[in-house]
């Protein structure tokens, strides 16, 4: 159990891209609203990017743990399965870097909010969250709902999401939160 009664519930955010898709901006608006819920956030991504600013302007620590060049962000299309596979060593590597990296290892919990991010978790033994954004891929499917009854609980973006993922995990550990993917009222600009 944890003990977190008489103090803040830190976090740990993975996420595999510093960039301003549609994942970083649910990651912001959790960011620019955890002080509310007694959240203390961290972030950590692969690489520099707009992301980690952004971050920064909101005072949310934001660290980069370097990922090998091999490990891609949300490869799209046909070549989701090919582009997975080249990045599995490098994301096995980046995994176990992140498991010593002090900030992880003082989290309460572990949110990741993209797929390499889930694979990123998997070895934690730290309580983690996985945000569902999107459907299983479909050729990985099987897989993905087996891998997805490790984490503590799930969120997902939408009923259709939570009914996508619900057959291979427990309803009690998968939970329906709307998001506000593509707010920007959170979102400072980004010169100086």
């Amino acid at each position: 159990t944890l003990d977190i009664q008489s103090r803040a519930l830190r976090v740990t955010a993975i996420t595999v891209s510093a960039e301003l898709g549609g994942t970083e901006r649910v990651l912001l608006d959790f960011a620019a609203r955890a002080f509310e819920s007694d959240i203390l956030l961290r972030v950590i991504a692969p690489r520099d990017g707009p992301l980690i600013r952004i971050l920064g302007k909101l005072g949310v620590p934001a660290e980069v743990v370097p990922g090998p060049a091999t490990m891609v962000h949300e490869s799209r299309g046909g070549r989701r399965l090919v582009a997975a596979s080249l990045a599995l060593p490098g994301l096995r590597a980046w995994s176990r870097r992140l498991r010593r990296h002090q900030t992880v290892r003082d989290a309460d919990v572990l949110y990741s909010v993209a797929f390499n991010a889930h694979l990123a978790t998997l070895g934690a033994r730290t309580p983690v969250v996985w945000h569902l954004h999107s459907f299983p891929p479909p050729l990985t499917a099987p897989l993905w709902k087996v891998l997805a009854r490790r984490p503590a609980a799930l969120i997902a973006n939408s009923h259709a999401v939570r009914r996508s993922w619900v057959r291979g995990v427990p309803e009690a550990r998968i939970f329906t939160v709307r998001g506000t993917k593509n707010r920007s009222d959170h979102t400072p600009p980004l010169s100086d």
